[in-house]
C-alpha cells in the first residue's frame, strides 16, 4: 500500500493518514501495558482494505524486545 497500489484489488485509489497524536484515538498499538506506538494508516477506497504501519522506527526495536517472534 505504501507504493500506492492495493495488494488486494490492485487499485491505485489509496489514501493515507498520519498519526494524529491524540492519545484517545485509534491510530496506535500497545507495545507494552502502558506504552503506545502511533501508526500510519493506508486505505483502499475501492475495496476497503486497510494496512497500518508503526510510524516511529525506534518503536520497532521496542517491539522486538517485548513481543514474541513468530517462528
Amino acid at each position: 500500500m505504501k507504493n500506492g497500489t492495493c495488494p488486494k484489488c490492485n487499485s491505485e485509489n489509496i489514501y493515507f493518514r498520519k498519526p494524529s497524536g491524540f492519545k484517545g484515538g485509534a491510530d496506535f498499538v500497545f507495545i507494552g501495558p502502558v506504552t503506545r506506538s502511533f501508526t500510519e494508516v493506508f486505505v483502499c477506497t475501492d475495496c476497503g482494505y486497510i494496512e497500518r504501519y508503526i510510524a516511529n522506527d525506534s518503536d520497532l526495536q521496542k517491539i522486538k524486545n517485548k513481543w514474541t517472534k513468530v517462528n
